[in-house]
């Protein structure tokens, strides 16, 4: 009894140690961010990481010793070097002359969350490159990051216009960039994104593969083995080429962690010790933990630990063991169903079909693909003349693996699940019924299993009654979307910005916000044509396509897009929807033909104004019978915009403005704001506040809520003072 005390006092104090450790550290990133205030200075230090190459830009981690002539205190800079940018090479010292800015995000109340990811790796400050000038290099020697550019380059010259080469890229030096969108799309569809990210599976078959290299060493030479133990040879083979390709993916989170359960592992080996499986995953656990607390705040940190215990649950106890085939289609089931939860809780999509894309995609990447680029690398290291026949080989086995996944996906589209993120207590239920159904033989009542994962799957319940509407105002930066909702239909105002057949933020923003709602989305109403509202139309319309389709737009316009007009008006339960803007018969005239809408219900009305200007509004107050509860405001808050007139005719409650933190544009304008607050109105912008949300009772109940104080977090930005 008293080693059992002692065993559970020194735990405890493990726990109270690395609870002091995260917070030291939480505490000292928080406080290493960059504050508000800093705008245009001059930094000088190296680039870090691999650089990422876009059409028109090119993003780098940049880590400063000296701004404006003095000491840097803060960390790692995310930069951004926009129109004709220089070559850009990891290892390199620049002075750059910038636009800082503080580490603050789009928050919405779902979808991804960049200033988590932000603070997870270190980002202390964004930049926006002016200008600059490279400097001589203090250091010298190798750099890990020089040497993985140096391999991207080699593989990206010698497979130039190969299909197969973003999957290349991918699994030699973890680059993901060159992947175009139709193979991300088949990679979200079929659950297999996992694959193509450097991992523990990866850093485990390579080690494997040197576990083989020593044995055959060992075999063709005998005499070794008078000054190496066979055993001891193997393993130092498996944990070299394991380190070495762990390299090349810059140690990521689950590259750490395999590495110190394969040293872990090994050690035990040689020791001739017999442990329990789980020794090696805490030690790798805690050492993970110990090196970089801010893991935690990764989904690569849960996702890996997670994927391993549910092995080790499955087998460490199960007897009589599984053959080789059936033990990869119990493990590959086994992750599925506990990784469902945990996919759910942080991206918010399952990947429908992806069990029996995994068995047969994991196999082809394991035992071809991995192979192929191994020895393709090392023999470009030791320019040797077969590397370029076994790159070329490793790039059409990628071709043909990403020929299979679009072909599955085309075919299992209709099964990816798209549902809302769940809360905690779901993901907590639902990974425990998990675990139990895939709990070995012996443990009773494993169906019951099932009852527990029923959380995630129940359908979202109609919260609004008859005559109710609700809005929801993104956070897409300086640009604009929203949506507006009633009891059984839901309508898209605008896109949000982007550029067509470039980027969007229809996955990042628009996508999550539309999963799981009661009724999908039936109408999107598109004020006009400038790309900071209408980027995204594109990607909506190919994940939806049976939206109902209204708008403004000079060029581009759909064969199928009816025009938007003052004579259009409708009702959804008890809700009308009237647009008061353009006439009919009116030209375009860019931002002022945009779409007007008023949503008028039992408790209120609202009005969707879209980048109007002054005169505009004029005639609306002239025409129109004002008097709403909320509105948007016209332009993003633009100097000639919401002027006095239309805040008097308007008579809002409150103003929402749809903005960019740190927009160029200084929107909403300072006179917009002395109006608004000389009108008794209350301003809220997204760039303080993130999303907003408005929900009108019948009663005539205003209900607001802002995403950045709803996802409260330690890495979140503080939201504004007047933010709900």
């Amino acid at each position: 009894m008293g080693a059992l005390a002692a065993r559970w006092r020194f735990r405890a104090l493990g726990l109270l140690v690395a609870f002091a450790w995260g917070w030291f550290w939480t505490d000292q990133a928080l406080d290493n961010r960059l504050p508000a205030g800093i705008d245009t200075a001059t930094l000088e230090g190296v680039v870090t990481g691999l650089p990422r190459h876009y059409e028109d830009a090119v993003e780098f981690r940049f880590r400063p010793d000296h701004i404006d002539n003095r000491a840097w205190p803060h960390g790692l800079v995310r930069a951004r070097w926009y129109r004709q940018p220089p070559d850009i090479r990891p290892g390199d010292r620049w002075q750059l002359q910038v636009r800082l800015a503080p580490p603050a995000g789009r928050v919405n109340f779902t979808g991804g969350d960049v200033e988590r990811a932000w603070f997870a790796q270190r980002v202390t400050a964004l930049a926006s490159v002016r200008d600059g000038q490279v400097l001589p290099r203090v250091e010298n020697g190798f750099h890990l990051h020089r040497f993985r550019d140096r391999l991207r380059r080699a593989l990206s010259a010698e497979l130039a216009g190969h299909p197969g080469l973003g999957l290349v890229l991918a699994l030699s030096v973890a680059d993901r960039g060159q992947l175009d969108a139709g193979l991300r799309d088949a990679l979200a569809v079929t659950g297999t994104g996992h694959l193509l990210a450097v991992s523990g599976l990866h850093v485990g078959l390579v080690a494997l593969f040197g576990f083989g290299v020593g044995r055959l060493l060992s075999w063709a030479w005998p005499a070794i083995l008078y000054r190496w133990p066979a055993v001891g040879l193997n393993w130092v083979f498996a944990i070299t080429l394991a380190t070495g390709y762990a390299a090349l993916a810059g140690f990521s989170t689950s590259t750490r962690r395999a590495l110190i359960m394969l040293i872990a592992w090994g050690l035990c080996r040689l020791l001739r010790r017999r442990v329990s499986p789980w020794r090696p995953w805490w030690l790798a656990l805690g050492a993970v933990f110990m090196l970089d607390p801010l893991s935690l705040a990764r989904a690569g940190f849960w996702m890996s630990f997670g994927a391993v215990a549910v092995l080790v649950f499955m087998f460490s106890t199960r007897h009589p063991r599984p053959g080789r085939l059936s033990a990869l289609v119990l493990a590959q089931t086994g992750i599925a169903l506990v990784m469902l939860p945990l996919g759910l809780a942080w991206f918010g999509m399952a990947g429908g079909g992806g069990w029996f894309v995994n068995l047969l995609a994991i196999p082809w990447v394991s035992f071809i693909n991995l192979p192929l680029i191994l020895v393709g690398v090392g023999a470009w290291w030791l320019d040797a003349p077969f590397g370029e026949v076994a790159l070329y080989m490793a790039a059409d086995a990628s071709s043909w693996l990403e020929l299979g996944l679009q072909f599955a996906a085309g075919h299992l589209s209709a099964l990816a699940g798209e549902w809302p993120q769940p809360g905690v207590p779901a993901v907590v239920l639902a990974t425990l019924g998990a675990l139990v159904l895939v709990a070995p033989r012996g443990m009773p009542m494993r169906w019951a299993g099932c009852f527990l994962l029923l959380p995630l799957f129940l359908p979202t319940g109609k919260d609004l009654a008859e005559g109710e509407w609700r809005l929801e105002l993104l956070d897409v930066g300086q640009g604009l979307a929203a949506l507006v909702e009633t009891r059984d239909h839901l309508l898209l105002y605008d896109t949000g910005p982007g550029q067509p057949g470039t980027w969007d933020l229809h996955e990042a923003v628009l996508a999550p916000a539309l999963r799981g709602r009661a009724s999908p989305p039936e109408w999107l109403l598109l004020s006009h044509g400038d790309l900071d509202h209408a980027g995204g139309l594109g990607s909506v319309r190919g994940d939806w396509p049976r939206l109902h389709l209204i708008g403004n737009r000079k060029v581009g316009v759909p064969n199928d897009m009816a025009a938007c007009h003052d004579e259009r008006y409708w009702q959804w339960n008890g809700v009308r929807f009237d647009v008061l803007h353009p006439g009919r018969w009116l030209p375009y005239l860019g931002n002022d033909s945009s779409c007007v809408l008023a949503v008028d219900g039992a408790g209120g009305r609202l009005l969707l104004p879209g980048d109007i200007g002054h005169r505009v509004e004029r005639r609306l107050v002239s025409r129109e019978t004002g008097d709403f509860g909320v509105v948007v405001a016209p332009h993003h808050g633009s100097r000639h915009s919401t002027t006095t007139g239309f805040l008097r005719w308007a008579a809002p409650e409150f103003v929402l403005a749809a903005t960019g933190i740190g927009n160029r544009f200084g929107f909403p304008h300072p006179d917009v704001r002395s109006r608004v607050n000389g009108s008794g109105a209350q301003l809220l912008d997204t760039a303080a506040c993130g999303a907003i949300r408005v929900e009108l009772r019948k009663d005539g109940q205003m209900r607001l809520s802002s995403a950045r104080r709803s996802r409260h977090a330690p890495w979140r930005w503080p939201a504004g003072e007047a933010c709900p």
